[in-house]
């Protein structure tokens, strides 16, 4: 595990708290083990599969709110059939766990199912406001995105922003995870100069064994960063051996103290690795 600097350990702390975290709608193990490992109130992130049905999102999304915490589930354009598939989906997010927060994605198939082939078109229905909806995060990516070209990203994100300010949700970027602080800090110093100023939550892979953060960076598309994860070490290491985000938290957390216009809203923690591991690190 990392260790943290002795004599910043506390305004860390301060900073990691407020974190959201990642669960799969079809993982009740990791759901049921959250109350014990994290803050009443957490933002839980339902991931969407294509597999996931409509039932089971809402139902993964009304035990998040039973046991206390807040459920914001992924809602992907391309894998909507149509807008009265949207229309159930929010209905039961809204009616079973009083959702009022989503992350909205594109969705990575080639062909999309209905009339959404983005997430601008799903904003365009006003569905998401008529069923609860006040807040949206939309994704980031510090490494670019293997299938979207780099301007193209910037007018969809611009686009996204100006529809929700003018139509009643309040907007967040939530970016994918990431292995390397310059990368990360760069990006975001380049969205300041873009002109794009909405609050940013930081991706972060949790605790894991270096053999399976790399194979959700291939799943991912996550790029060059990557290499980064298993440097300076033997390549049983690489292989077996556990890494974890803390070097990552501590230089965010300098270069916002250095910089607050960066706008580092906090991390958001995909706990690869686990719950009780994820767990162990934030003690530490």
């Amino acid at each position: 595990m990392t260790t943290l600097p002795a004599a910043a350990t506390s305004r860390i702390a301060a900073q990691v708290r407020g974190y959201s975290i990642e669960v799969s709608a079809r993982d009740w193990a990791a759901m049921d083990a959250l109350p014990d490992s994290v803050p009443a109130g957490t933002d839980v992130y339902i991931t969407w599969t294509p597999r996931n049905s409509h039932p089971e999102t809402a139902n993964a999304a009304a035990r998040l709110r039973r046991i206390g915490l807040n459920p914001v589930p992924h809602i992907a354009a391309r894998y909507i059939a149509s807008e009265a598939s949207l229309a159930d989906l929010l209905a039961r997010l809204d009616g079973s766990a009083g959702v009022d927060q989503a992350l909205l994605v594109g969705g990575d198939v080639a062909t999309p199912a209905g009339p959404f082939a983005a997430v601008i078109d799903l904003l365009r229905t006003g569905l998401l406001q008529s069923h609860g909806i006040t807040r949206i995060g939309l994704a980031g990516y510090p490494e670019g995105h293997p299938k979207i070209a780099p301007d193209a990203l910037d007018a969809a994100l611009r686009a996204k922003i100006a529809y929700a300010r003018k139509n009643g949700l309040a907007p967040i970027i939530v970016t994918q995870f990431c292995f390397e602080a310059d990368v990360i800090l760069g990006w975001l110093s380049e969205l300041r100069r873009k002109d794009i100023a909405l609050p940013v939550r930081i991706g972060l892979a949790g605790p894991a064994s270096v053999a399976t953060l790399m194979r959700y960076a291939i799943m991912c598309g996550i790029g060059n960063s990557i290499k980064v994860i298993g440097t300076h070490r033997t390549a049983i290491a690489r292989l077996f051996g556990d890494t974890d985000p803390g070097a990552i938290v501590a230089r965010v957390h300098r270069a916002r103290e250095a910089e607050p216009a960066l706008g580092v809203a906090g991390f958001h923690f995909f706990p690869f690795g686990g719950i009780a591991k994820f767990a162990d690190w934030l003690k530490q």
